[in-house]
């Protein structure tokens, strides 16, 4: 496969040039490979090895990453609105500030990812390892807690918090819907006791 070459047709198909060709990746091998400023909207990477690879700022809107495996992959900024990650492989991804509305991340593996700053709306994250569900807001959002290095992160909307700035939030007066803030710091209280999930090894 010549990659920049599929990038460059890629390029034209995005600018409807009609000697475009939309980028087939199914499969490919970018492990490490450094992606900075590639628009990759609406690509095929179905099952890609994408291993530590640098997509930073990479726009990825629409492009289908179905079993895609993005482990320990930098996805800082990267703009994955209406993406396909059905069963993909995130585990220790940094997708902080990440745009994720509307992703479909179904069975993907999220232990250790890093989704601070990350836009979670409209996300499908059923089925998704490595996040816990606590609850639902009075607002609508879902409440996830996910544990990344070495502390909790607590997860609603665009919203992410470590717990002390969770329990700030959630009882502060300004916060609109008291109870829903109370049943989210008992969630906190409980989360904390909680033993931490040990340190996993496996490849």
């Amino acid at each position: 496969m010549d990659l920049i070459e599929t990038l460059r047709l890629h390029a034209l198909y995005l600018s409807r040039d009609l000697a475009g060709v939309r980028a087939n990746l199914r499969g490919a091998n970018l492990r490490d490979a450094n992606l900075r400023g590639v628009n990759l909207r609406g690509a095929d990477l179905r099952g890609a090895d994408l291993r530590s690879a640098y997509l930073g700022g990479v726009n990825l809107r629409g492009a289908n990453l179905r079993g895609a495996n993005l482990r320990d992959a930098n996805l800082r900024d990267a703009n994955l609105r209406d993406a396909d990650l059905v069963g993909a492989n995130l585990r220790g991804a940094d997708l902080w500030d990440a745009d994720l509305w509307s992703v479909n991340l179904r069975g993907a593996n999220l232990r250790g990812a890093d989704l601070r700053g990350a836009n979670l709306r409209g996300v499908d994250l059923v089925g998704a390892t490595g996040l816990l569900f606590l609850t639902q807001t009075d607002h609508g959002y879902l409440v996830y807690a996910s544990w990344v290095g070495t502390e909790w992160r607590i997860m609603a909307g665009c919203r992410n918090f470590s717990i002390p700035e969770a329990r700030a939030h959630w009882s502060s007066s300004d916060y609109r819907l008291p109870q829903s803030g109370s049943r989210i710091i008992v969630l906190l209280d409980w989360l904390e006791k909680q033993p931490t999930p040990e340190k996993e090894t496996q490849p």
